[in-house]
């Protein structure tokens, strides 16, 4: 067993020299001759004196570097370990670290942040030791679109300049490949799980409750970053509460009325966001699913009668919601910008329209594609080629600044400092090509296919029937938003998907034995 232990931890440290090296020094400085001849005096010395230490392999010698350094790192996972039992306390730390993982992402600052950590220590204590690395054909393909999304950004900035720091958020779809090792194969009580959903589900609503009542906030972004990510979160929970009563009846659960709460209360949550987009995204998979049986039958579940009270709860909540006033203003707007020709500002909050500025944005975004068709503009550029189409007039600009009287003046800053797309689809296309656009799309569909085929096999597979719903309502988010721009957006998805998928395959597996 120490023979291949040994291996795995030292084909996993040679892969972190190599991916070291491929991105060590200053953009500006050639280090390879420091390194080659063991100067390290000169490069401590660069290193005080540089404000960043790190780059991106957009050299020759560093692309090959990073190569091999993901050579190497997927060796670890297929190098197979001999097998052993795990010891259960794996098991059981995994599991209440999922649940603090998904609990504290609403309820706190950072320690989701560490709660993932440790999943990620466990996991590669896991890997290294017990993972079995037997992988079906989908399998296969599923844990590479992880690595594909990863890397790519990273050959793209061969061709096109881009910082370090713009490749940060996509480290995260490297980080839950191990994670998904981890959770396709130790017990995680399915029943405890759902439990998990819906308290966390339960606590969005008190969460929205605390920042309005007591903060004094009107539109709740929780402790999340912005507004679109707590109301996408928060549907996202609404309807895997509503989807887990049939669960609750057909199991004879302990609280069968705890997810017609949870529901009603991620879905308040919801409307304190007041974002619309999410509400599309929710009304469009609900259509999706209704098209087959299986969907319709735990949508209208056996209890009818509170059934219809929580679905007319949720339509009158939509009703007094700000979401509900937004979207009324925003078509008053948008068909007096069009019709008379009036003025927006993005920025200015008296308004309570962002639809035309995105419209503005979208069109932008399609122009520049299609002049960069093949590899985008790059990571780091989106703002300055935004900039250039609105100089052009091919766009009106996104934002305008007002002047006293009758009289506007245009800011200096028209784009309104966006550097990103506000849709994930154009926002990979413009700033990666065609080919991240393909990466992107490949990563989508895959787990798409993931989930139906394992809920093909057996529809009682919980965690299939949740994969299906949440990978359907992640498309529809990132028509309106650009997951990968922000860190907490692209962390909950990532992490949430792969402990779905391994928690999917694991009930298979169990349920086959």
């Amino acid at each position: 067993m120490s023979l291949f232990l040994n291996r795995k931890i030292f084909l996993f440290f040679i892969s972190l020299v190599f991916l070291c090296l491929s991105i060590l020094g200053p953009s500006e400085l050639g280090i390879t001759h420091l390194i080659l001849t063991l100067d390290y005096k000169e490069l401590i010395n660069i290193y005080n004196q540089s404000p960043s230490f790190f780059r991106m392999p957009n050299t020759s010698l560093r692309l090959v570097l990073f190569l091999l350094s993901m050579i190497f790192l997927f060796a670890v996972i297929i190098i197979k370990n001999i097998r052993s039992s795990p010891p259960k306390i794996i098991s059981i730390i995994s599991q209440y670290l999922i649940f603090l993982f998904l609990i504290s992402f609403f309820t706190s600052d950072n320690v989701y942040n560490l709660a993932i950590f440790l999943l990620l220590a466990l996991s590669l204590i896991y890997v290294f030791n017990y993972s079995s690395n037997k992988f079906t054909y989908l399998e296969s393909l599923f844990l590479l679109s992880y690595f594909f999304i990863f890397t790519f950004p990273f050959i793209h900035s061969f061709f096109i300049f881009t910082s370090l720091s713009e490749v940060d958020n996509f480290v995260r779809f490297l980080l839950a490949i191990p994670i998904y090792l981890l959770m396709r194969e130790v017990r995680i009580n399915t029943d405890t799980f759902i439990y998990f959903i819906n308290i966390t589900a339960l606590s969005l609503g008190f969460v929205a409750a605390y920042f309005n009542l007591i903060e004094d906030v009107n539109r709740i972004r929780g402790f999340t970053s912005t507004t679109i990510i707590f109301g996408n979160i928060s549907i996202l929970f609404c309807i895997l509460s509503y989807l887990s009563i049939n669960y609750f009846k057909n199991n004879t659960l302990p609280y069968k009325y705890l997810p017609y709460i949870a529901s009603l209360s991620s879905f308040i949550a919801w409307s304190y966001s007041d974002t619309r987009g999410s509400l599309l995204a929710l009304i469009v998979s609900l259509i999706i699913l209704m098209l087959f049986k299986a969907s319709r039958t735990q949508f209208f579940v056996q209890c009818k009668k509170t059934s219809f009270i929580i679905i007319s709860s949720f339509i009158l909540i939509f009703i007094f919601s700000n979401s509900y006033t937004r979207i009324i203003e925003a078509y008053e707007i948008s068909y007096n910008y069009y019709s008379e020709n009036t003025q927006h500002d993005h920025a200015n909050k008296s308004t309570l329209n962002s639809i035309i500025p995105r419209l503005s944005l979208w069109k932008g975004s399609k122009n520049i594609i299609s002049d960069n068709i093949l590899l985008g503009v790059g990571l780091n550029n989106f703002n300055r080629e935004l900039e250039k189409q609105i100089n052009e007039k091919k766009i009106n600009p996104i934002r305008y600044d007002y002047g006293t009287g009758d009289s506007q003046k245009r800011v200096a800053n028209l784009t309104a400092g966006l550097n990103h797309a506000h849709n994930q689809y154009l926002d990979i296309f413009v700033k990666t090509g065609f080919f991240g656009f393909v990466t992107l799309i490949f990563f989508l569909i895959i787990h798409l296919l993931f989930f139906i085929k394992y809920y093909s096999k057996d529809n009682k597979n919980i965690y299939a029937r949740f994969g299906i719903t949440s990978i359907i309502m992640y498309m529809l988010f990132m028509l309106t938003h650009t997951i990968t721009s922000h860190h907490q957006s692209t962390l909950f998805m990532v992490m949430f998907m792969v402990i779905l998928a391994g928690l999917c395959n694991n009930f298979f597996e169990k349920e086959k034995s």
